[in-house]
């Protein structure tokens, strides 16, 4: 009798651990499915080419898929995000907006933690896609921003210059300038020399001088909807609400638009 007591116990308590372990695996089946994992994923459910799968069909309207899409922690926060984000899905829906992987109009933005000679320093490197031939693409590094690369912006002194006469003396001050005025070198160029960033990354990069140690943060933006940008970050919880989602949006004009564009590309 005492066996079969401890039986019943032991059944008992591995049905319970079984329905358990099914309940948890359905809870993780739901959120993997509701997660957007990839950006590719993002642009399918932005374009409506993609629902939800745990949303039922009948109330899966585009305008239910584009709040899906929404940081939900801030939209419930934030009214003035609140706002700005209903205006967005208006324009979206109204306008009928599709995303495209070849299009121009968005760009990655990517914080990096790196090193400079071995000292620490922070970088951003703006990435946007360039085509190679026929349907087929590539992630190119468009520009970049670090003080780093600002060899302009540390000091000014009208009085560094070669003298007019060193071509008599053989540019014999030129080697000491170039190494103890280092500081001072864009002054040594022609007053029409503009400073190209992205050439200082390529040659510190060259050179091996400039290490990036990791991506902190990473950022799409997207220009394509009219009067407005919104960009997307990724987001590690525990909730239905994770994965790629819209997470800043502001009013812009097509001009504001055109000046990050030429600058980018």
């Amino acid at each position: 009798m005492y066996k079969r007591f401890v039986c019943l116990i032991l059944i008992s308590h591995l049905s319970v651990s079984f329905s358990a372990q099914n309940l948890m695996r359905m809870i993780d089946d739901k959120q993997y499915h509701a997660q957007v994992k990839l950006v590719d994923e993002f642009r399918a459910r932005f374009n409506g080419d993609e629902q939800r799968i745990d949303i039922i069909r009948e109330d899966s309207t585009r305008m239910v898929q584009l709040l899906l899409l929404c940081n939900g922690e801030r939209y419930m926060s934030d009214t003035q995000f609140q706002d700005r984000y209903n205006n967005l899905m208006a324009s979206i829906t109204t306008d009928n907006i599709r995303l495209s992987y070849s299009d121009s109009m968005w760009y990655a933005t990517a914080v990096c933690d790196a090193t400079i000679e071995g000292k620490d320093t922070q970088i951003t490197l703006y990435l946007s896609v360039e085509s190679r031939k026929e349907d087929m693409y590539k992630w190119v590094i468009s520009e970049v921003d670090g003080d780093i690369f600002d060899l302009g912006g540390y000091e000014k002194n009208n009085d560094i210059f070669l003298m007019p006469n060193q071509h008599e003396q053989n540019f014999m001050a030129l080697a000491r300038n170039i190494s103890e005025m280092n500081k001072y070198a864009t002054l040594f160029s022609k007053g029409s020399y503009e400073l190209n960033r992205l050439t200082v990354f390529n040659t510190l990069v060259y050179y091996r001088l400039l290490q990036i140690k990791t991506v902190n943060k990473l950022t799409f933006t997207f220009l394509q909807v009219p009067g407005y940008m919104f960009s997307i970050e990724y987001f590690v919880r525990d909730s239905l609400n994770c994965g790629w989602l819209i997470n800043e949006v502001k009013e812009m004009s097509d001009t504001e638009k055109y000046d990050i564009l030429n600058k980018i590309h």
